[in-house]
C-alpha cells in the first residue's frame, strides 16, 4: 500500500508539474481588424484614429501631373503630400464634418461589416483616387489619412494603425453618398461638371 501510495503521488505531481504553459502569439504587422457587431457611436469614436483627431475633414482632389516623368500626359493619382505634408493648395474641395456627420461616417466604415452580403465582388485595378478622409490633431495638423477610389471600391490608409472593420460592397456605396450629401465630387464626370 506504502509503494501504491508513493507511485501516486510521484506520478501526480509529475503530471501537476510537467504541464507546460501556453505563451501568447506573437503581436501582427498587420492591420488590426474589427468588426462583425453593431458598434455604438461611443465605441466607433474609441478606434484609431478618431480617438485621438480633434477635426475630421472630407477632401477631393484631381490627378496631376507627373513631374518626374517625360511622358507629359501621365497624372499622379494621390492624396497630394510634399515633404511628409498634405498640400491643401492642390485639394479642389475640403468640407469639416460635425460630430452628427462623423456619426454616420463611423457607422459606415464600422458597421458596414454588420450587414455583410455574400455577393462580394472583387475591386477593380484601376485605383485614381480622388478623394480622402483626414484626420487633424489638437495642433491643426493632419496625422493620417484614408484614400478612397470610388471607380474600382478601393482604400488606401497612411497607417496599419487605423481600425479597419473589413470592405464591403455597401460600404463604398454609402461611402460615395455621404460624400456626394456633403457636396463633395467623387467621379471623373462630376470634376468636369457633367451629370
Amino acid at each position: 500500500m506504502k509503494y501504491f501510495l508513493l507511485v501516486t503521488s510521484i506520478f501526480f505531481v509529475e503530471q501537476v508539474f510537467s504541464q507546460k504553459k501556453e505563451l501568447p502569439p506573437p503581436p501582427s504587422a498587420e492591420p488590426k481588424y474589427i468588426g462583425g457587431t453593431k458598434f455604438n457611436l461611443q465605441k466607433r469614436l474609441s478606434f484609431y484614429p478618431f480617438n485621438k483627431a480633434t477635426q475630421i475633414k472630407l477632401v477631393s482632389f484631381r490627378g496631376r501631373p507627373d513631374t518626374t516623368d517625360k511622358i507629359e500626359e501621365m497624372l499622379i493619382w494621390e492624396l497630394p503630400i510634399v515633404n511628409d505634408t498634405i498640400c491643401f493648395s492642390m485639394l479642389d474641395q475640403v468640407k469639416a464634418i460635425n460630430l452628427k456627420q462623423v456619426d454616420s461616417l463611423t457607422d459606415i466604415l464600422y458597421n458596414t461589416i454588420y450587414r455583410w452580403n455574400i455577393t462580394i465582388g472583387t475591386a477593380g485595378l484601376c485605383y485614381y483616387p480622388r478623394n480622402a478622409i483626414l484626420f487633424f490633431d489638437e495642433n491643426d495638423k493632419p496625422f493620417e489619412y484614408i484614400e478612397i477610389c470610388f471607380e474600382c471600391d478601393n482604400l488606401k490608409y497612411s497607417s496599419k494603425k487605423i481600425a479597419q472593420a473589413g470592405v464591403f460592397d455597401h460600404m463604398y456605396n454609402d461611402l460615395q453618398k455621404f460624400f456626394k450629401r456633403l457636396g463633395i465630387k467623387t467621379t471623373e464626370a462630376e470634376f468636369l461638371n457633367k451629370k
